[in-house]
């Protein structure tokens, strides 16, 4: 049934007024995160399920009139490959750390170190478990209200019987917050070979006060100071959004991940994309789309410039090409192999070697900034 499903069902996702919408050929998780980032209006999201004989006409004709059409976990004939654009459905973020905590600390940009001295100043201490009785409580009281009111349908809430074998059978253990004796947030982690692998976090109740008082930085920073403790040489930071917007990617990013292999370990997504229709450009224009290039490599699509996004450097090494969203359709065109033919009107390549400004180059990205020396205690 599922087989059939996949097949021969396809939806459609469109606002309470139907202006705008998307179609889904596949697995209707395929819907996400698009359903909030493609709909301008998000009250009243209709989803809807179609029977169809099946086959690659159904998605050309669903892109002609709604601009958008994410194919999901199904296998695509070559021609139909070459019309989309390929995006993880989350990518892996990861941290290399230097020889010492100090240097780590140097490394940071500012906006981290205040959250440092903000847990400081609220006098946090850190416990570390691997108390399996512990497991029902992280669950029910941290983790699955965290993940259900912080992401809504598009969380992913791993079982309780899976982290109680994560604890009782691989060793790993809760890193947890604690003020005046109460544990105010908590993550799991698990060490494999040199790497300190984070796993799944919550924090109390899904208390918003609780984040405002810094505990997820907190959290970040004994994650760290417990990764050094540990002698590991790498953090783990695990999936993440595809998209550079992502609140998400953008905190990992100012603790120093940075994009890490591009293994398909949570797999991807296909986009057929028509700029032409205003819904999907405005989509374009307003997130910028991690995307797999030929040879597995990564790519952008942005309206903004590399240096426009507001991540860190080092994060955009990973990226082999970068390609800039046009005002409107032009008769030049950008002819690229890692782009589908419909894009080629609509992207200009720009060069990621120089931090390139509209019509200024400014000092190259990979020019390094000179640590500032920092004394402070842990």
């Amino acid at each position: 049934m599922r087989q059939f499903r996949l097949k021969h069902t396809y939806w459609t996702c469109t606002d309470s007024v139907e202006n705008a919408g998307f179609g889904v050929i596949g697995s209707p998780q395929g819907r996400h995160p698009y359903k909030r980032l493609y709909l301008e209006n998000q009250e009243g999201v209709k989803m809807r399920s179609h029977l169809y004989k099946g086959g690659i006409d159904i998605v050309r004709k669903l892109a002609q009139g709604r601009g958008l059409v994410v194919l999901s976990e199904i296998d695509l004939p070559l021609a139909l490959e070459k019309e989309t654009v390929q995006v993880p459905a989350f990518v892996d973020l990861g941290i290399t750390l230097p020889h010492t905590l100090d240097a780590y600390y140097a490394g940071l940009p500012h906006s981290a170190r205040d959250d440092i001295r903000r847990a400081r100043k609220a006098n946090y201490s850190y416990e570390i478990s691997s108390d399996v009785n512990w497991v029902g409580i992280f669950f029910e009281q941290y983790y699955w209200p965290s993940m259900l009111g912080q992401h809504g349908e598009e969380a992913y809430v791993m079982p309780k019987t899976e982290i109680e074998a994560l604890v009782r059978e691989k060793q790993a253990e809760f890193v947890k917050i604690c003020s005046e004796g109460v544990c105010l947030a908590a993550m799991l982690c698990q060490v494999e070979e040199k790497s300190f692998t984070f796993l799944r976090l919550g924090w109390l109740n899904h208390d918003e006060q609780y984040v405002k008082r810094g505990v997820l930085s907190a959290l970040y920073w004994f994650l760290i100071q417990r990764a050094f403790h540990l002698q590991c040489s790498q953090v783990l930071l695990g999936g993440t959004p595809s998209y550079l917007e992502n609140g998400v990617l953008k905190f990992k990013a100012k603790w120093g991940g940075c994009l890490w292999e591009n293994k398909p370990t949570y797999g991807f997504r296909r986009l057929l994309l028509d700029p032409a229709n205003p819904a999907c450009y405005r989509f374009l224009k307003n997130v910028s789309l991690l995307a797999v290039g030929p040879g597995d490599s990564l790519l952008v699509l942005s309206s903004k410039l590399p240096n426009e996004v507001a991540l860190p450097s080092r994060f955009l090494t990973a990226i082999k090409s970068w390609y800039v969203l046009r005002p409107s359709l032009s008769i030049q065109f950008q002819d690229e192999e890692a782009l589908p033919s419909r894009l080629h009107h609509w992207y200009e390549k720009v060069p990621l070697t120089k931090t390139v400004c509209r019509n200024l180059k400014l000092p190259s990205l990979a020019e390094e900034v000179l640590p500032i020396k920092t004394t402070y205690l842990r």
